[in-house]
């Protein structure tokens, strides 16, 4: 089981938030992987917002590594429990894709980052053309209705705004 620390946001919403980001990583990392991963999730009001941009992810290894294992996860506390949800699944998914080494950004490469294996220019690519927005856009719906389902959530009002 990750380690994974909330701060901010009331004590529900911090109860939601462990749980639906250990279940996403219990669906995408191995066991031994999930064991080894430290997560801070910082629920903050309008902070990320300002940008237009509901979450983000970061690591934050103390050394330099091409699959980090400490990550900075912020989402915007300000939206509904839903959206916010859904954001945490979509921003697990790129823990994931950092933590197995299939994402990588060159520093010494400006805008480039590698995909599985190959070397892709963001700067040349919309953001709903990045392979890795792709895929967690594709998944955070069915990461946070499978977790309704398995913890028998899908009855409330707020599980289906």
């Amino acid at each position: 089981m990750a380690h994974i620390i909330v701060t901010g946001g009331n004590p529900k919403r911090k109860k939601h938030v462990a749980s639906i980001a250990q279940y996403a990583l219990d669906k995408l990392v191995s066991k031994r992987l999930n064991n080894a991963l430290d997560i801070k999730i910082s629920l903050t009001k309008g902070l990320i917002n300002d940008h237009g941009v509901y979450g983000d992810c970061i690591y934050t290894d103390d050394e330099f590594t091409s699959r980090p294992r400490r990550f900075l996860v912020r989402l915007d506390n300000s939206q509904r429990l839903r959206p916010l949800l859904t954001t945490l699944a979509h921003e697990i998914v790129h823990v994931k894709q950092w933590a197995k080494g299939e994402m990588y950004e060159y520093c010494n490469l400006h805008s480039t980052t590698r995909w599985k294996q190959r070397k892709i220019k963001t700067d040349k690519l919309n953001y709903w053309d990045l392979p890795w927005e792709i895929e967690a856009h594709g998944r955070e719906l069915g990461l946070f209705i499978r977790w309704c389902e398995d913890n028998k959530l899908g009855h409330l009002k707020w599980t289906q705004e």
